[in-house]
């Protein structure tokens, strides 16, 4: 089974997404359609309080917006940060699926940042899967 998994991004006081994160989710579901993925994973938790939503279901309400079979959405939304991401993500697809490709979709810098690369996080907790990186600038 091959996933499509947008990482989070954290979510204005007023509980509205950032740009950065709208554009993340418009490529995962690019990469989604693209890739033929079974399932698309919406990864975030609420590390902002003030916003009073995590991010997976605010992430969750905009691709419900254009259309998206919720049957094929998987939320993740315990998460604080990205090691969470990929630790409830693991739990909670454990038992459940056997995958073999993630399609991973953040932000270049995401990705660049030395050892707290979302890239590394994730090869580390799904070593099994091939990880394919899903970049978008912003």
């Amino acid at each position: 089974m091959n996933i499509t998994v947008i990482l989070g991004k954290r979510l204005n006081d007023d509980g509205s997404m950032k740009e950065e994160l709208i554009n993340r989710i418009e490529l995962g579901l690019k990469t989604y359609k693209e890739s033929k993925s079974d399932f698309l994973v919406l990864c975030g938790g609420m590390p902002n309080k003030l916003a009073g939503r995590t991010e997976a279901s605010a992430m969750n309400e905009y691709v419900l917006s254009k259309g998206f079979d919720s049957n094929k959405i998987i939320l993740e939304d315990k998460s604080k940060t990205t090691w969470g991401n990929a630790i409830y993500l693991q739990k909670l697809l454990k038992n459940n699926f056997s995958i073999n490709k993630i399609y991973l979709v953040s932000t270049k810098y995401h990705f660049d940042r030395g050892f707290g690369s979302c890239y590394k996080i994730f090869k580390r907790h799904f070593r099994k899967a091939e990880i394919i990186k899903c970049e978008s600038q912003e």
